[in-house]
């Protein structure tokens, strides 16, 4: 009978819980706080649009939206936070128009929203500052892409989002650092689920990245960059594609990729260790002057080629991974045929000569 009594008790603490909880996140919580502006709803003083609500805004405003479709191309200017009442059914839609979200300002907050519908050569959200935060969202149905940048990008959080069915899922480029994309499912993307270059200091971490097109997530002239605890899977062409130098790659599970789990050209002084690579046609492959890279500690299972070394690859640490049930666990290319840059570098003088001949 005690113990009855007791799980009883128990019950009721949880319920009374969980129902804090869902009260804390609808608006009787946000009544608590001063500066708020409400869009959607029945309420007099509501906005009927949310650009109208951010227009009428300040640094540091609230903007609560409720459950609706709201066919806008938005446009923040100025620091503020953007709340839908449930991302499932708070949407904003670009109607094909243009890119849906502009981010000019810095600290924005954006959760709780379906940002879909941009046009052909557009975005769900382009972030052109700092400090952003965008969270909690589905991010779909977009043209060039989910979200990207075109400026210079400090310090922006992605974290908690669904991004699919758009060209690329994410795409930051230009001069990006601190970047966090965290725990995300991007997938379904025509082609790279994250392609980021030129950016420097940034993690992925703890997301899953699946079905994507081309690559799962691609780096090109990137530094200091980790990408830790990742899902990429069923990628059509390879997990990982890296152009780039002083990467980490660990404990990411990287299987069923079509073409190649860790392609590194070009890639420099990077860390590879416990990571599961499987499934795939080459496990891992370094080619074009990669050297300085070390790969440990990674389980290298049932590919065609565990790992892939190119004559141009040279001086790279290989030592204490598994290999299990591959084809042939490591392949030392031998082949004096010059790498396809090599070769294109040749080319290239050969014409510019021609060129100065005639020229003269």
């Amino acid at each position: 009978m005690k113990s009855t009594t007791f799980n009883l008790f128990l019950a009721l603490i949880l319920f009374m819980s969980i129902f804090t909880f869902f009260l804390s996140n609808g608006k009787c919580d946000l009544e608590k706080y001063e500066n708020i502006l409400y869009v959607g709803g029945s309420e007099s003083g509501n906005y009927s649009s949310i650009q109208d609500a951010i227009n009428a805004s300040f640094s540091n405003y609230t903007i609560y939206v409720y459950d609706g479709i709201y066919y806008e191309n938005l446009v923040f200017n100025k620091s503020v936070f953007l709340i839908g009442a449930d991302k499932y059914n708070t949407y904003i839609d670009g109607n094909g128009i243009s890119d849906v979200v502009v981010v000019s300002a810095d600290n924005i907050y954006i959760s709780n929203f379906t940002i879909k519908n941009s046009g052909v050569s557009n975005a769900g959200i382009v972030i052109k500052s700092n400090n952003c935060s965008i969270e909690e969202n589905l991010v779909c149905n977009n043209g060039w892409c989910g979200i990207k940048t075109e400026e210079i990008c400090k310090n922006c959080t992605i974290t908690k989002n669904s991004i699919n069915n758009n060209d690329y899922g994410i795409f930051f480029k230009n001069i990006s650092s601190n970047i966090i994309i965290n725990e995300n499912t991007i997938s379904n993307n025509t082609w790279d689920g994250i392609y980021i270059d030129y950016s420097s200091d940034s993690s992925i971490t703890r997301n899953i990245i699946k079905d994507n097109g081309d690559d799962g997530i691609g780096l090109s002239f990137c530094r200091n960059i980790t990408i830790s605890n990742n899902t990429i899977e069923n990628s059509g062409d390879n997990g990982l594609y890296l152009y780039s130098s002083k990467t980490t790659i660990n404990e990411n599970i990287i299987v069923d990729n079509f073409e190649i789990g860790i392609f590194l050209r070009n890639s420099n002084n990077s860390d590879i260790g416990w990571n599961i690579i499987s499934y795939n046609k080459k496990g891992v492959y370094l080619t074009f002057l990669s050297k300085g890279n070390n790969l440990i500690y990674n389980n290298v299972t049932k590919n065609s080629i565990g790992i892939y070394i190119s004559i141009d690859a040279g001086f790279n640490n290989i030592s204490d991974n598994i290999f299990l049930r591959n084809s042939e666990n490591v392949v030392q290319d031998e082949s004096k045929t010059p790498g396809f840059e090599i070769i294109f570098m040749v080319i290239s003088l050969i014409f510019i000569l021609i060129w100065k001949f005639y020229k003269k």
